[in-house]
């Protein structure tokens, strides 16, 4: 708890102000049967007292303030527990639906290191680009050049970039193919093994506008830098045993992408702005699951994640006759859940996404081309 402090008027009895709590801690354990999953979360944060000292005058009264706890509106949780309003961040965070699939892409031996038929096909990019290089050089004008700039900027993120992460993952592609057969070979069992791997991880700034007491400040903006880690556990196993032979062999067609029959999630990536449907839903994850070739089953799903915030305060309405120590007030706080998942839904989940630099250097090449 924060120290409390007191409010006075022109220097007559105190009205002592309530302290704040300042850490806390969260622990929340659902716990069914033995021997199954149940969810859990557990979350630490801390966030330095800050005191507000100064006067106003107000109906010719002269109110002082004397190291009075600042605090947002009667709420803590922005302060010390900032995974309870996560949700105000519209669309920053993976649903558990998203985290599924994209989990159960990554589990499957069938998704591709180098999907080389998409590579191949991509490749009717290059002459293109290299035209439209030419005529950026070319042109003089500057609304022609702003459209061949961005008809360039669209061709070489999802033409050139592409290829050139392809070329070198296939300079570690033997490396590749190695942890692919390692991987198949443990999965070739006639009970479950369990798999635990890493999968994604996202990181985000938001501010978010609180009202604040006491009287004075009126506002207080919070920054959340967030950085949120998501890997999972299952249990997995090929449904049909192999010989080590046809391990060596599908793990090098898999890792290629080579399946006997043309995978959807393949024909997926061709489709024209089916690039900018998976930045608003999860439809090539949810493919990239179900990616057949290779026997796989699954089951006992359970996604984890750790989010570590990095909070700071602002008051940008504060009056000028007040000061706040210290003046940027800052805390830390981490959070980590487990959430069991029994399957993985085939419709797809919209969401508002949260746009990198990147994504938006696309859409802003594809206005100016609409213009």
């Amino acid at each position: 708890m924060s120290s409390p402090g007191y409010t006075d008027i022109n220097g007559g009895p105190p009205t002592v102000s309530p302290p704040r709590t300042v850490s806390k801690e969260e622990c929340v354990d659902s716990h069914g049967t033995p021997w199954t999953d149940s969810t859990f979360s557990v979350g630490k944060g801390k966030f330095g007292p800050a005191y507000l000292n100064g006067y106003r005058i107000q109906t010719g009264q002269h109110i002082n303030s004397h190291n009075v706890t600042v605090f947002p509106g009667s709420s803590e949780n922005a302060y010390v527990t900032p995974w309870n309003i996560h949700s105000t961040v519209a669309g920053a965070k993976y649903s558990t639906a998203t985290l599924a699939a994209k989990a159960v892409a990554n589990a499957n031996p069938n998704t591709p290191v180098v999907d080389l038929p998409v590579s191949i096909l991509e490749l009717r990019e290059l002459p293109d680009l290299l035209r439209d290089a030419g005529s950026i050089a070319l042109n003089t004008r500057r609304a022609a050049r702003a459209k061949a700039s961005a008809k360039a900027n669209v061709a070489a993120q999802f033409g050139v970039a592409p290829i050139i992460s392809d070329l070198f993952t296939l300079l570690t592609f033997a490396e590749a193919v190695a942890k692919r057969e390692a991987y198949l070979t443990r999965l070739n069992s006639d009970k479950p093994m369990r798999v635990k791997r890493r999968f994604a991880t996202q990181s985000w700034d938001v501010n978010v506008n609180w009202a604040t007491s006491p009287t004075g400040l009126t506002t207080t903006r919070m920054n959340y830098h967030t950085t949120s880690t998501y890997w999972y556990t299952m249990r997995a196993h090929l449904s049909v045993l192999m010989s080590q032979r046809d391990i060596q062999t599908l793990a090098f067609r898999s890792a290629l992408g080579l399946q006997p029959v043309v995978s959807a999630s393949s024909i997926w990536e061709l489709l024209p702005w089916s690039w900018l449907v998976d930045w608003i839903s999860d439809m090539g994850d949810i493919l990239a699951a179900y990616r057949s070739g290779i026997p796989f089953t699954w089951s006992h799903l359970n996604l984890m994640c750790i989010t570590k915030y990095q909070m700071a305060a602002t008051f940008p309405s504060k009056i000028s006759t007040y000061t706040v120590v210290p003046e940027i007030p800052c805390g830390t706080a981490v959070h980590k859940t487990r959430t069991p998942v029994a399957v993985v839904w085939n419709i797809p989940t919209l969401r508002i996404p949260y746009l990198s630099a990147r994504q938006w250097s696309i859409l802003s090449s594809l206005a100016i081309l609409r213009l």
